[in-house]
């Protein structure tokens, strides 16, 4: 399953897909998930706003004003459900966090 990813990473970023990246992320985020991994992936339980008991992965961090900053992400259930909407997140930052998380996942 990795060698796999890997190689649609490497074809997604030859052809700037950008419906590939949305595959490639959802399948690895539920590949890890489903291997119970999370210790590869951010999940934070936020106390406010996009609440979910099983937490939301952090794809990337947005500086705010005056030194605060935002962590933006996708609802763990939402992908489990396949209901995960990334149009809120750009291509360059979907690929960055692909090519970060992607080298963590051991190969079993």
């Amino acid at each position: 399953m990795i060698k796999e990813l890997k190689k649609r990473f490497r074809d997604c970023k030859k052809n700037s897909d950008v419906n590939e990246c949305d595959r490639i992320l959802i399948d690895m985020l539920l590949y890890i998930i489903g291997n119970k991994w999370n210790f590869i992936i951010n999940v934070i339980y936020p106390p406010f706003g996009r609440t979910t008991k099983d937490g939301v992965v952090v794809i990337c961090e947005k500086a705010e004003d005056k030194g605060f900053s935002t962590l933006e992400g996708i609802s763990v259930a939402d992908i489990k459900n396949g209901k995960a909407d990334l149009n809120e997140f750009s291509y360059k930052e979907k690929m960055s966090y692909i090519s970060k998380t992607l080298p963590l996942i051991p190969i079993t």
